[in-house]
């Protein structure tokens, strides 16, 4: 984290928070809407859950979908970085 930070509240799941964080409002809003929600969706669907067992499993969801997201984002890096050789290798003929 750098000098930039700054101290932000966001209300998860009934409970406020307190954090620093160098991300701009928008961003950090939208996350916290983002895990907000997660929640609000798991505790309806199984209302008596603790609210500890609610937050891992959204994290074991927002987690899930990261690495698919980053499985994805290698797959196209090395598409990419292989059609480019092709290029360059046209390029040279």
């Amino acid at each position: 984290m750098n000098s930039s930070a700054k101290t932000y509240k966001v209300t998860i799941f009934g409970e406020q928070y307190a954090f620093m964080s160098d991300e701009p409002e928008q961003h950090v809003a939208f996350v916290a809407h983002i895990v907000d929600s997660a929640m609000q969706e798991i505790a309806q669907k199984m209302p008596r859950i603790p609210s500890g067992k609610v937050a891992v499993l959204v994290a074991l969801q927002l987690a899930s979908k990261l690495t698919h997201e980053q499985e994805r984002n290698k797959f196209s890096t090395e598409s990419c970085a292989k059609i480019a050789q092709e290029i360059v290798a046209c390029l040279h003929e």
